[in-house]
């Protein structure tokens, strides 16, 4: 299943809402709110952005990344994990946890509680390599999936040159064929 999904990276809740309403008019199947965008960002914030979007019937992805990992501003890894578990309990049908921070076992723990305590949402683990592709792109999904078999992986890197696609599309080639 393919769906189209607009990220929201507003400075604040309220240009983040708007990014969201007008994603919906414009037809978006889907809103990714980067709440790593947001200027004094504190976990009342995540539900003032979840609850609407989802009254718009739009899936939400929340993500709060990493600065390491591409995020926007260097929030503390502690209010980063509390804004993923608070994203659950709003109701986000989805959370995008970075897979190099995941592998930390607190951030494990809390967020396999979360999920747990909401199993209709799903977790997102991401990798990036904002340099180059990876090395073994398959070995990296299959210890994604070894250490959260329900996770959906998510792998991110930059293509240098054409042939640096080749693998990616030969991995969800591979992967088609499985399901």
């Amino acid at each position: 299943m393919t769906y189209l999904a607009v990220p929201a990276c507003g400075h604040d809740v309220d240009s983040m809402a708007k990014q969201v309403q007008a994603a919906k008019q414009r037809d978006a199947e889907m809103v990714e709110l980067r709440l790593d965008y947001l200027g004094g960002l504190d976990l009342d914030s995540v539900g003032w952005l979840v609850r609407p979007a989802h009254g718009l019937n739009l899936p939400v992805i929340v993500t709060c990344r990493d600065i390491s990992e591409g995020g926007h501003r260097n929030y503390p890894p502690e209010l980063r994990l509390g804004v993923l578990c608070k994203a659950l309990q709003e109701g986000a049908d989805f959370v995008d946890c970075e897979w190099a921070n995941f592998q930390r076992p607190e951030v494990c723990k809390s967020l396999s509680e979360a999920i747990q305590a909401r199993p209709a949402s799903r977790l997102i683990l991401s990798a990036h390599d904002f340099e180059k592709p990876f090395t073994d792109p398959d070995d990296l999904i299959n210890e994604i999936r070894r250490a959260s078999p329900r996770a959906i992986p998510k792998l991110a890197y930059m293509a240098n040159h054409i042939n640096d696609c080749f693998a990616a599309f030969d991995l969800l080639s591979a992967r088609r064929a499985d399901t």
